[in-house]
């Protein structure tokens, strides 16, 4: 039974690794995909000027 003990921790440890990249994954496009600031100083209520 130690066999099967040490594939679920195997498992275990993987499934925590995948995790903790999917998160930095996240993180890291929620950083790339960021829109530009808006350098507007008009702050009205989004009206156009022709």
């Amino acid at each position: 039974d130690v066999t099967a003990r040490r594939d679920q921790a195997i498992y275990a440890g993987a499934s925590v690794v995948a995790g903790l990249c999917v998160v930095a994954a996240a993180f890291f496009l929620e950083r790339v995909c960021r829109l530009p600031d808006d350098d507007d100083d008009d702050e009205g209520g989004g009206t156009a000027r022709a």
